[in-house]
């Protein structure tokens, strides 16, 4: 699991310092394809490739998202910004029992070509929390 954690934070690294300008292409139809088998009616807001991968920004369910999408037209993982009522109860009852002074500042569910999913907290003090979907604090 810490191993798809990196992968999330290298990319997230990768995409803001060796971002590709797009200069105003059209993002390849394969990669439109690939993301209307999982989330329909979007209107991709920006994207950027980036070696052989594609990351893809657009609202999904009034929601921000971000999806990364391989070279063998395949989801690699998708990252969605949450409310924090949208956290499962599990991961709010340890949050809260484990860090009581801690106010959530942003909260992203990122889920990899598996179906793993992982809650990234981020808190006001610049904590990152990261738990796993039955509430288990991974880092």
């Amino acid at each position: 699991m810490k191993k798809i954690i990196l992968i999330f934070a290298f990319s997230f690294f990768c995409n803001i310092i060796y971002a590709q300008l797009n200069d105003g292409n059209k993002i390849p139809s394969w990669v439109e394809t690939t993301l209307s088998k999982q989330f329909q009616n979007i209107s991709i807001d920006d994207w950027q490739k980036i070696d052989t991968k594609y990351f893809v920004q657009f609202k999904y369910n009034n929601h921000q998202t971000e999806v990364c999408v391989g070279p063998n037209h395949n989801i690699v993982y998708s990252q969605t910004l949450l409310n924090k009522n949208e956290l499962p109860s599990l991961i709010i009852d340890v949050f809260n029992d484990d860090y009581p002074s801690e106010i959530i500042q942003k909260i992203k569910l990122n889920a990899d070509y598996k179906g793993d999913k992982t809650y990234i907290i981020k808190t006001m003090s610049d904590k990152g929390l990261i738990f796993d979907s039955t509430g288990q604090l991974i880092e």
